[in-house]
């Protein structure tokens, strides 16, 4: 591999002095180039200059010259932060063949082009030969010696398909490697494609050319797999199963990035994904999710370094919507993927659907509506609008008719999809379920679940029109922020469930200003539990959140728990945790403390501790209905024991103790503050602490 890099005015001499034209279009063709080393594959990169209008072409002698090639810009090889951006790899000679020599060429159609054309800085070109190694067909015939070689292990569930493993295509020095490796148990599938040619025939040429230039800036290739037009899987980068790739940002631990070889845009600059490859790609996808539980119906924010939630199967722009990958050709797949997959594993999805794009949607001609760009939404599409906290304003409206087959009790969710509108989400989406019994109005905070799927509460519902469920771009909470309206699901239930509570324990306690305080999310009549997020609501004038720790219940049963990076916004009155777990052991049940949040009181007060936000999941990410239940903590302005507010411990104060002894808390006139030792009685042990502290806290 060669690199050149030229300062603009090197290629073109001209670009800086010469003077744009009004209605004349300028072009630079640079002298050619030698390269030191032949090439196949070229890679360009430029600083400056934004998108400019380059061209490229090679040749073997320097005198044969083919067609240009117009360079496109490709953002999935450009590295965060980056100042240069990259181009497009470009194939720049047939099968087997290799260049020599190189032009460029810079055209400039306006004075906005000038203006970019003045900016251009610096050109970069990756110069690669991949010939060398064996062809495709080769590769299979390696491949099948090392296999017929090693002593072929049985495996129950799907069965991997056959893959070209990096012994057989990866021969350079570099290919073999063990140091800093890591891994994580794999929750998600990502999709991506390699934007490289789609006329090429050489495949594992392409593949190596890949593997030489990510490594040149990653040390690997990123993708775990690639698969070719022809349906062959490339193993990619080392370490093998379960190893954490470099190929979707936050989101590499805990997926797996499958590249699909070529270009799969809009037309003209892509094709849809040839049958063969699709074909690969299902058996591939379906032997990770047999192997992991993943259920691909399902969406989750176990991801450790994402905090948003994501769809367990997705392609490459859903992590973070920066980037086209994997061009809107395959994205628009990914629900047949979806069927596809879970066809070949078994794996059933009992929800009925009500799609915002299907006729069981109907939304409001007044107002404005907005689409996310890159496809984004649970099936490539969803709407939005702007909130409002003014009835007289609130002009948008959308209604989903639920089609029920029979009488019987069904549990409503609606996806909140995580999509680029360049402003945040509303906290308080208010839904209006019309249901056998009546209306109900269940309000959800959108940013707060955005990626997920979120439980709107279980009702009776019958079959017919009647079922309805409606939502509106007014807020009491906001406005000028997303409201989504995407897909609705609803859940057959056997019979009325018994919902799990996740409540705030103690539901009330009394402190002074100088105490700590902390309280416990606590979990009652739980099923088998592999994961859990919440969020609790504080008053920030009145608590200042200090710290959260995972609690014992979810680890109880010998899995491996896993926290979720905490997120404590003291200015927004707000905590975010969750955790999961792994391992073959069933999850916890029953009872128990799932984490334990504390604070510092900041003034007198009762502040209203709110879990606003609760999931939990089981096995293959299914999840656990829940109610959620707040408490509060009462601040006083007095100091420990100083039970008469006279700003010091004295007789008085132990005689307010002595007074109550051998009372309960439920006796009257006995407030918990009393049993200081919090033991369900004032006792002798009450009398001692407070004695203990006496003249505190003048002495």
């Amino acid at each position: 591999m060669e690199t050149l890099e030229f300062a603009a005015e090197e290629l073109f001499p001209e670009l800086k002095t010469q003077t744009a034209t009004e209605g004349e279009a300028d072009t630079f063709i640079s002298t050619a180039i030698a390269a030191s080393v032949p090439f196949n594959v070229l890679i360009p990169a430029w600083q400056g200059g934004g998108d400019p209008e380059l061209s490229v072409r090679t040749s073997p002698d320097g005198q044969t010259w083919p067609e240009w090639q117009r360079l496109q810009l490709n953002a999935d090889w450009m590295e965060p932060g980056s100042q240069w951006a990259v181009g497009d790899m470009v194939l720049v000679a047939g099968a087997r063949e290799t260049d020599r020599y190189i032009q460029m060429r810079l055209e400039l159609k306006s004075a906005t082009d000038h203006l970019a054309g003045d900016a251009l800085e610096n050109i970069r070109l990756t110069l690669i030969d991949s010939t060398r190694g064996p062809t495709t067909p080769e590769l299979v015939a390696i491949q099948s010696d090392l296999d017929a070689a090693r002593e072929q292990q049985t495996t129950s569930g799907y069965p991997k398909p056959p893959v070209i493993s990096r012994e057989a295509w990866c021969t350079e020095p570099g290919c073999v490697y063990q140091e800093d490796l890591e891994y994580s148990p794999v929750t998600h599938l990502i999709i991506h494609h390699t934007v490289t040619a789609n006329e090429n025939t050489d495949w594992a040429a392409i593949v190596r050319a890949i593997w030489a230039f990510h490594t040149s800036k990653w040390r690997d290739i990123g993708y775990n797999y690639l698969i070719d037009p022809n349906g062959i899987i490339y193993e990619g980068h080392a370490g093998g199963d379960d190893v954490v790739g470099i190929h979707a940002s936050a989101a590499n631990k805990g997926s797996m990035g499958v590249g699909l070889l070529g270009t799969f845009s809009g037309p003209p600059a892509g094709i849809q994904p040839p049958p063969p490859m699709l074909e690969a790609a299902v058996n591939l996808l379906a032997w990770k999710a047999d192997q992991r539980d993943i259920n691909v119906f399902e969406s989750s924010r176990t991801l450790p370094n994402v905090s948003w939630g994501l769809p367990h199967l997705m392609g490459h722009r859903d992590v973070n919507g920066s980037t086209e990958c994997p061009g809107d050709q395959a994205h628009l797949l990914i629900p047949w993927l979806r069927e596809q997959i879970a066809a070949r594993i078994g794996l059933t999805d009992s929800h009925l659907y009500a799609d915002e794009m299907s006729s069981a949607f109907t939304r409001s001609s007044t107002g404005n509506w907005y689409a996310p760009p890159y496809l984004c939404g649970y099936n490539n599409h969803a709407w939005f609008t702007w909130t409002t906290m003014n009835p007289a304003q609130s002009t948008n409206w959308g209604e989903w008719r639920l089609a029920i087959p029979s009488d019987g009790r069904y549990r409503i969710e609606a996806y909140v999809p995580y999509c680029i509108t360049n402003r945040s989400e509303t906290r308080g989406a208010t839904y209006s379920i019309v249901h056998a019994d009546g209306t109900s109005s269940v309000t959800i905070s959108h940013v707060d679940n955005l990626g997920l799927w979120t439980s709107l509460g279980e009702y009776n519902l019958s079959p017919g029109s009647d079922m309805v469920v409606r939502l509106t771009d007014l807020t009491a909470t906001d406005k000028d922020v997303g409201i989504w309206f995407d897909a609705l699901r609803v859940l057959p239930l056997d019979e009325p469930s018994e919902e799990t509570i996740v409540s705030v324990s103690p539901a009330t306690q009394t402190v002074g200003l100088t105490d700590q305080v902390c309280v416990q999310a606590r979990v009652e009549e739980s099923p088998e539990l592999h994961a859990f997020e919440f969020t609790l609501r504080f008053p920030p004038s009145l608590l200042e959140a200090t710290s959260v720790t995972l609690g014992p219940f979810l680890g109880s049963s010998g899995r491996t728990p896993q926290e979720l990076p905490a997120d404590i916004d003291n200015t927004a009155g707000r905590v975010k945790f969750g955790a999961f777990t792994s391992g073959d052991e069933p999850g916890a049940t029953g009872n128990g403390d799932l984490a334990t949040t504390c604070f510092t009181p900041k003034k007198a007060g009762t502040a209203a501790l709110d879990l606003m936000v609760g999931k939990l999941s089981g096995p293959n990410g299914a999840a656990i209905p829940a109610s959620m239940a707040g408490g509060s903590v009462t601040i006083t302005s007095c100091y420990f024991a100083d039970f008469n507010c006279d700003n010091v411990v004295d007789i008085f104060d132990v005689q307010q103790i002595a007074g109550r002894w051998g009372k309960t808390a439920t006796d009257p006139g006995v407030e918990a503050m009393y049993d200081v030792v919090p033991d369900g009685e004032v006792d002798i042990f009450d009398v001692q602490l407070v004695a203990s502290v006496w003249g505190w806290p003048e002495d």
